[in-house]
């Protein structure tokens, strides 16, 4: 039985679907079996790309499960999830890639979690930027750091939005028992709220350094597209689908709790977000008219 267990679904990317594949391989830790759930794609496809690992001791850590016809990325999910044996969970999607060390550092930060009720970890990420061009390669667009300020995973600050990838969360199976698995009738934001509902329970630390890389693409239909662009407007819909059922639980409960914050905290956050956007505004006003001034002096002279 492997001591973690990684969960990759993929559905008709042959182009992405080995680089994720090498990500995986290329851990320091060794003591992990990989799940790929191929949603309905092409079965041929994916076989190739695997078949890439043999005559590599990896191979065998490697199973694929073949689903007739998409079910969704949830469901995708938990069909890896049941599939697998390890005491350690982890999402890996065919678009996203790890640096060598993430496994080793987000496995040893649990095995010295600062107190029991941490179940799970995260690592701040890269944000990579990138398309796919005609001859099939992937050219790198945009580097930057995805979210830098995140030192600590709090409850409330989920609320407003998700503040990592699934890329980036490894967490402890036994959390499975208390908060169930990931909701299959979300096409989109299944990640959101699965965290949601983990926070509610659990605790997440946090590991300071970019060991996971958030791949996106501009694309906005077809198999390469990702779901906060391509998807971008369901991810509307279901954002509000999801904060009004908890706080619809709330009204009906006659109680303040996760529905309530999922319906103040993003005003607050908006509110936030202009007050500073108008301070910039004040100090970029204030530099022009200091700067007028220096002219005007100047041409007093």
């Amino acid at each position: 039985m492997a001591h973690v267990s990684i969960i990759m679904r993929t559905k008709d990317r042959p182009q992405l679907l080995p680089r994720a594949l090498a990500s995986v391989v290329s851990q320091t830790y060794p003591d992990w079996e990989l799940i790929v759930v191929n949603d309905g794609g092409n079965p041929a496809t994916v076989e190739k790309c695997v078949s890439m690992l043999d005559g590599s001791p990896a191979r065998s850590k490697v199973s694929v499960i073949n689903n007739p016809k998409s079910l969704g990325m949830e469901a995708a999910s938990n069909c890896g999830i049941r599939a697998s044996n390890g005491g350690l969970l982890v999402i890996h999607d065919d678009d996203d890639s790890w640096q060598p060390d993430f496994l080793s550092e987000t496995i040893g930060y649990l095995a010295n979690k600062p107190y029991p009720e941490v179940a799970g970890v995260v690592s701040r990420s890269l944000r990579i930027v990138e398309s796919i061009e005609a001859d099939g390669s992937i050219k790198t667009l945009e580097r930057s750091e995805f979210n830098p300020w995140l030192e600590a995973v709090t409850l409330g600050r989920m609320t407003g939005d998700n503040c990592f990838p699934p890329i980036a969360f490894l967490y402890e199976r036994r959390v499975l028992d208390k908060i169930g698995y990931y909701r299959e009738d979300l096409p989109v934001l299944g990640d959101w709220d699965f965290n949601l509902r983990f926070l509610l329970y659990f605790d997440i630390g946090v590991l300071l350094k970019n060991l996971s890389n958030y791949h996106i693409r501009h694309a906005t239909e077809g198999a390469y597209g990702n779901s906060i662009t391509a998807g971008r407007y369901d991810h509307a819909i279901y954002n509000s689908r999801v904060r009004n059922e908890y706080l619809r639980r709330d009204l009906e409960e006659g109680k303040i709790g996760l529905g309530y914050c999922l319906a103040v905290v993003p005003e607050l956050l908006g509110v936030s977000r202009q007050v500073g956007m108008t301070q910039k505004g004040l100090a970029t006003s204030l530099q022009v008219m200091q700067g007028l001034a220096g002219l005007m002096r100047g041409g007093a002279r």
